[in-house]
């Protein structure tokens, strides 16, 4: 079978999706033949990329950004040609230039599965909100379309906008897990206390949260470091807004940098939590909590739709309010002093079995397939 699968940004870009997304496109295209279109987000970046014999990318040049948008004017054109050539369309969202995507494969009847990564957030402003007018009335038609809507959890297919009307064509399928053995311990500083925080540093991460919690843990831990693991986010201006917290709390600060996904464990394994402080509805899960606890490594997250659900499925963690920074030091206290209460590392390995992502999405396929054939599909 031939499968297009669309996202804004693919690899080298850092973030759930586009790992989400590489995962997929790898697996598929060993018995189908896959090919992505993207965004050209790095002019060097090659326009047309053959990662392996059935998987190819295809990047659209961007004329301009806004915010984290690509503005792609040639990309109404790959959508026309690849939609035509290939079987089946697989498209992440939100992806605002997906609309075009979603079109043609309405027009030329091919089954659209839209994964639905999160939702999406425009600071305020008038320019902004005409912006999220527009984005969330392209996405009214995308999902609308879409022959299957994959979401991560129902807890956060219930809340959001957009799927919580679709339910009836909706499949949960838990996003892709899967690390390597550790090979060689990571080289971290010496502290008694290491805390982790892995994704971008962006605003939506909860990151000032976090930082602003280090004077309540500074009173009762007398040697911690917070390891942030992560890249600054592309077209993120407010990440200039916590560089002043950065700097105010860089004694207990240790800067990583980007690792590799297949590196990350080797720094789980020496976490003695994680923490996910996230404040807003863009997170929707959060990968990086069953990776650290397939690791072995307890996790701290915020208690929102979607991100709360590793923690309630598997027990290794606790729930903190969203911008609590007093009670997200007492969690993280209250895992750092008693770890046997969640150890649960066995259960979380099989809740989260990469088999069970493949396994998954081989059923939607043929099932997708199958009802289109038939002419018809979930209302």
């Amino acid at each position: 079978m031939k499968i297009l699968m669309t996202l804004s940004y693919y690899r080298p870009n850092i973030s759930g999706i586009t790992y989400y997304a590489d995962q997929l496109a790898r697996t598929l295209s060993q018995k189908h033949r896959v090919t992505i279109l993207t965004g050209q987000h790095q002019k060097t970046l090659p326009r047309r990329e053959v990662v392996n014999r059935r998987l190819v990318v295809y990047r659209a040049a961007v004329w301009k950004r806004l915010n984290k948008g690509l503005i792609m004017p040639t990309y109404p054109i790959w959508a026309w040609r690849l939609v035509r050539q290939n079987q089946l369309v697989i498209l992440h969202a939100p992806q605002p230039e997906g609309f075009w995507v979603a079109l043609f494969a309405w027009l030329f009847r091919r089954p659209l599965i839209v994964v639905h990564h999160c939702d999406f957030f425009f600071p305020s402003s008038w320019l902004n909100a005409s912006l999220g007018f527009l984005v969330r009335l392209l996405h009214h038609f995308i999902y609308a379309w879409a022959t299957a809507i994959v979401i991560y959890t129902l807890d956060y297919g219930q809340f959001s906008p957009l799927t919580r009307k679709r339910l009836l064509k909706a499949e949960v399928i838990l996003p892709p897990i899967k690390l390597p053995p550790e090979h060689q311990p990571a080289q971290l500083p010496t502290a008694r206390v290491k805390i982790g925080f892995v994704g971008r540093l962006g605003w939506e991460k909860g990151l000032p949260v976090l930082l602003k919690a280090i004077p309540h843990l500074a009173r009762r831990l007398n040697d911690f470091k917070i390891i942030l693991i992560g890249p600054q986010p592309v077209g993120d201006t407010s990440f200039q807004k916590v560089k002043p917290l950065l700097a105010k709390y860089r004694h207990y600060l240790y800067f990583t940098g980007p690792i590799a996904r297949q590196d990350l464990a080797a720094y789980y394994r020496q976490f003695n939590c994680l923490v996910l402080p996230s404040t807003s509805s863009l997170e929707s899960f959060g990968i990086v909590q069953p990776e650290a606890m397939v690791s072995g490594c307890p996790v701290v997250a915020s208690n929102l739709p979607g991100v709360r659900v590793p923690v309630q499925m598997t027990g290794m963690g606790e729930l903190v309010v969203p911008g609590d920074s007093a009670d997200l030091a007492a969690k993280v206290l209250q895992v750092v002093q008693h770890p046997s209460r969640y150890r649960q590392t066995k259960l979380a390995r099989q809740i989260f079995a990469f088999q069970n992502f493949i396994a998954a999405w081989q059923q939607l396929i043929a099932n997708t397939v199958a009802v289109a054939k038939l002419g018809g599909g979930k209302k």
